[in-house]
């Protein structure tokens, strides 16, 4: 046990903050509230992408979270804090060689080396298969303090990863708002979110083209997506009001909502379709939604948002973590995977949703409170880390260990960088891995 503090405690929250992705707003929103609603007068800083931005829409103290410009002032704040937060989303997910990984997870390391404890906060875990992730992911997070995550199926990723920390399972912690959001939905509109691929086979090895198979697919295999959820809209919007809307503004080379939605309404046409491409506050966008009917969604937090307003939804699966999400609030038959999505598979699902809607509806409106109580219990173990933190030797003890191990990643990861950058072949890295390997297995 620590000394008693004579100041307020003090967390830093670290996540996709300030990328102006509604269900990142959403989920720091919510982390705020539960942590608040625990220790009031708690001190809560937050590394972001837009400070500015992440200050005024939370009230809350906001740096930016990297860069070597403010580099030291992360140092700083997390020298001074009680507890480091990883927040919510799938922060733990393959990237390629692993180069987000390593953004995440060196400031566990930090944290460590400086004496501050460490908690993976109603997180995910998506899909790990590269060699480099698996092996920094489970030398860094076997040793992170705390880890809740908003799934079973993030669990199982973990464990098969060789991760043996004692995990709560809890829930996204968006469905902590679903009592500010009472609102009903009886009109004839329905609300449509789609997005770019994640598992892209052109940037898939042949080892793993099994996931952009399964999740993914080309670019021309997109561009068919597009023209088939366009004639399913030109079928359904002949009596229905169609909303397409995004869940992220952010333009990041083709990974872009709006520009999605924008191809949809060239290939439709405007008639009786509207497209929300103004940015707007995930509040904003979540009371827009009480008046759909339903909604047919892909990013994962359209769903959630779906789901905390009672509103029955169908799935198109991008990725496992929206197969784990149906499953968690009983919806899986109405989830359609990239490789089985045909128009009249979709169609078919939208009858059956319709002949089921008020049941599905009352069966939301029963499940979502216990899952908000799963979710808040996330909160309640941080608190209690919160007054019973390990010692700063043990801490820093265990960062001299995730150092040592982790070390031999970064010439690779610079190396890596620059293959990247020059579209340099790198097919010469599974022999460094083999060594990364053997320094794991020494090491211990």
């Amino acid at each position: 046990m620590n000394r008693t503090q004579k100041h307020p405690k003090r967390v830093v929250i670290s996540g996709w903050y300030g990328e102006r992705n509604l269900g990142d707003e959403a989920q720091l929103a919510a982390a705020i509230y539960l942590i608040k609603k625990l220790e009031p007068d708690i001190e809560i800083t937050v590394f972001s992408d837009n400070p500015k931005a992440t200050s005024l829409e939370h009230g809350v103290k906001s740096i930016q979270r990297r860069g070597i410009k403010s580099f030291f002032k992360r140092l700083k704040e997390i020298y001074r804090a009680d507890l480091f937060i990883l927040g919510g989303g799938t922060l733990l997910f393959d990237s390629g060689l692993g180069g987000n990984q390593i953004i995440w997870l060196n400031n566990v390391i930090m944290s460590k080396l400086i004496g501050t404890p460490v908690m993976y906060f109603n997180g995910g875990v998506g899909l790990i298969y590269n060699s480099m992730t698996k092996y920094y992911m489970r030398n860094v997070c076997s040793k992170i303090d705390l880890i809740t995550l908003r799934d079973k199926e993030s669990e199982n990723k973990l464990r098969a990863l060789g991760i043996k920390n004692d995990v709560y399972i809890g829930a996204d912690s968006v469905f902590t708002l679903h009592s500010r959001f009472n609102l009903e939905h009886h009109s004839n509109t329905i609300g449509i979110n789609l997005r770019h691929w994640t598992y892209k086979e052109e940037y898939m090895s042949k080892k793993n083209k099994k996931f952009s198979e399964e999740f993914g697919g080309s670019h021309s295999s997109f561009t068919g997506f597009k023209r088939t959820i366009s004639d399913v809209i030109d079928q359904i919007k002949k009596e229905r009001k169609i909303v397409l809307f995004p869940l992220s503004f952010l333009k990041k080379g083709g990974d872009y909502d709006v520009g999605v939605l924008e191809d949809i309404i060239n290939i439709t046409g405007p008639q009786n379709t509207e497209i929300i491409n103004k940015e707007c506050t995930y509040h904003d966008l979540i009371k827009r939604m009480g008046s759909f009917d339903f909604i047919i969604g892909m990013r994962l937090h359209s769903l959630v948002f779906a789901a905390i307003l009672n509103i029955p939804m169908i799935a198109i699966s991008y990725d496992p973590k929206v197969d784990a999400f149906m499953k968690l609030i009983d919806q899986d038959e109405y989830i359609i995977k990239m490789a089985d999505f045909k128009k009249d598979v979709l169609l078919k699902k939208i009858e059956k949703l319709m002949k089921n809607k008020a049941k599905i509806r009352n069966k939301l409106k029963n499940k979502i409170p216990t899952i908000s109580e799963k979710s808040a219990g996330s909160a309640k173990l941080m608190h209690k880390l919160l007054n019973n933190k390990p010692t700063k030797n043990q801490l820093f003890r265990e960062g001299l260990v995730m150092t040592f191990k982790t070390s031999p990643l970064i010439p690779l990861l610079i190396f890596y960088k620059i293959l990247r950058k020059y579209k340099v072949s790198m097919a010469g890295l599974p022999f460094y891995l083999k060594i990364l390997k053997l320094i794991n297995t020494l090491s211990g």
